[in-house]
């Protein structure tokens, strides 16, 4: 699997789908299709043996209630050691697709099938695991099994299920009984590191564990985890593998710590975003994850941090104030054939700043450094048909289509204020705002990527261009794969950006920095650096590469 995971997943639900028997309609046993279904997690975060990583802390760090722990960073910047994790999932049924779709297969299917004409549904499956589903851990948990029936089907329907008493394996003094609940967490939280950046949060060291973990969940929840492609089961497609990512990065987003334990709002947030946190993955795909890694050179970017030896002239140093930008149409392409659409997941509940339906994503300091609850998004997940592939492309910006659309009632990610331009040039497809010169003369440095040239006809204000702008500013970012397959981060670095650029220095009448405008001498030293074209220079792109997995995050 991939190791990208690393940085952008938290686990992996392995559920294999042996195809041997069913139930017809009539809620008889024959012979047909059942799913065999099997957990298996895979995670971020390294464990760590508590006294190990207490040693090379200077004994700094009070022990953990359990031995191993997984570390991450939450949305905010928020570390966080989870040592314990568990769920009762359970899966349910296989969901059938629209019923105009799986009526017109399931009456075509009909004459040709041995195995009747039934969907899949529950009633003497659907049971409970051997104990509850540990994210911690590294043992395959067996989830029960899934009667399937001939169809076409679209999700599989999943229970968060409160047992009685379930327990998992796991260290420590933790309690690790269920007891009527549907899921158990302990995290151990760092309140002093949002905002900083990785090093300096790693070497915080006050921090506070629920222990007793929070229990959470004392009514069935009941969803459904869409896949992104229809899956067609008959008599000649008896086998389906499915896996089930579950991102346990994401659940404590936008969760208040500190009252957890108590809370039942709190409590239901965190059951919200484990519920979102799930994504379904055929055997037929295979798992895209991307970590975006934001740099400035070897240093991470950080809102509010200064700079030095930026581009070239007397003024080298400048405070970061925010980067973000939109990506969009990711593919895959093999050495030889066609390439691949990459159908991007659905983060959990709260946090969307990747869109499914419209394939766009919202990375970097996706609400600005000014925010009031400051998040960075600098991963992101989907699918991809199974195959070799040896490059990753996305496109740089948002698709013409969407560029110019209401930002006041576009879907999130489209909806963000801050990235909207002008009502005819659209959307900011890539943000840099720094402050040049910030302990002498201070002046904004901007870089703005957006579309120019753009007309309606002579329509009036508002209405979006007739057709494509005559400098679209979109440019298609393509990178070996190989090296993301294996874990390693797409780096974005700033320094790069800026390397031929004169920050203290500004063409009169003209936007401070550049703002793409074709006329600015200022964005002749940048936009080539991204792909684009301007003033004469060929656009190579330069800034986004794929880098060292030791700078990941």
């Amino acid at each position: 699997m991939n190791p990208i995971l690393n940085r952008a997943l938290g686990a992996s639900l392995l559920l294999s789908l042996g195809l041997m028997a069913g139930c017809s309609s009539s809620g008889t046993s024959e012979e047909g299709l059942t799913a065999q279904i099997t957990a298996l997690p895979l995670g971020k975060a390294h464990p760590h043996e508590d006294d190990a990583h207490a040693h090379a802390l200077g004994e700094a760090i009070a022990k953990h209630s359990a031995p191993t722990y997984h570390r991450f960073r939450r949305a905010d910047g928020m570390k966080i050691d989870l040592q314990l994790g568990l769920l009762n999932l359970v899966p349910v049924a296989l969901q059938p697709c629209e019923t105009t779709v799986s009526q017109r297969l399931g009456e075509w299917l009909a004459p040709f099938s041995p195995l009747g004409t039934a969907i899949a549904h529950a009633g003497h499956a659907g049971e409970a695991p051997e104990g509850a589903f540990d994210v911690l851990g590294i043992d395959g948990t067996g989830l029960g099994s899934l009667p399937v029936m001939p169809g076409a089907y679209c999700g599989v329907v999943l229970e968060l299920r409160p047992v009685a008493v379930a327990t998992a394996k796991h260290g420590g003094e933790l309690d690790t009984s269920l007891d009527g609940f549907a899921a158990s967490v302990s995290p151990c939280y760092y309140d002093t590191t949002v905002g900083l950046s990785d090093a300096d949060a790693e070497a915080v060291t006050e921090h506070s564990c629920l222990n007793p973990p929070a229990k959470l969940g004392t009514q069935v929840r009941s969803f459904t985890v869409p896949f992104a492609e229809p899956v067609l089961l008959d008599a000649q497609h008896r086998t389906l593998d499915l896996r089930l990512m579950v991102r346990y990065e994401e659940w404590f987003d936008g969760v208040d710590l500190p009252t957890l334990a108590s809370s039942s709002a709190e409590q239901n947030r965190v059951l919200d975003n484990i519920e979102g946190s799930l994504q379904a993955l055929t055997g037929e795909q295979t798992l895209v994850n991307l970590a975006f890694d934001l740099r400035v050179d070897e240093a991470e970017v950080v809102c509010g941090a200064t700079y030095d030896g930026l581009g070239v002239g007397t003024v080298q140093q400048a405070r970061l104030e925010g980067l973000r930008f939109y990506a969009s149409d990711f593919e895959l392409e093999p050495a030889d054939g066609a390439a691949q659409p990459v159908a991007l997941g659905m983060p959990a509940n709260g946090t969307v700043f990747q869109d499914d339906t419209h394939g766009v994503a919202l990375l970097g300091q996706v609400n600005g450094c000014d925010a009031a609850e400051p998040v960075v998004k600098r991963s992101l997940t989907g699918t991809a048909p199974a195959g070799d592939y040896a490059r990753m492309c996305f496109t740089l910006g948002v698709p013409f289509a969407l560029n110019h659309s209401d930002v006041a009632t576009a879907p999130s990610p489209l909806n963000n204020s801050a990235m909207s331009w002008a009502w005819l040039s659209g959307r900011i497809g890539f943000r840099l705002d720094t402050v040049a010169n910030p302990g002498g003369t201070p002046a904004n440095y901007f870089v703005h990527l957006g579309s120019t040239g753009c007309s309606n006809g002579g329509a009036g204000h508002g209405t979006p261009p007739t057709e494509a702008c005559t400098q679209p500013n979109r440019p298609r970012i393509c990178l070996d794969y190989a090296d993301i397959a294996a874990g390693q981060p797409v780096v974005v670095d700033v320094a790069d950006l800026l390397r031929d650029a004169d920050i203290g220095v500004n063409t009169p009448s003209t936007a401070p920095g550049c703002m793409s405008a074709s006329n600015d001498p200022e964005c002749t030293a940048v936009l080539p650096r991204l792909g684009v074209g301007h003033g004469g220079v060929e656009g190579h792109q330069s800034v986004f590469r794929v880098g060292d997995a030791a700078h990941s995050h």
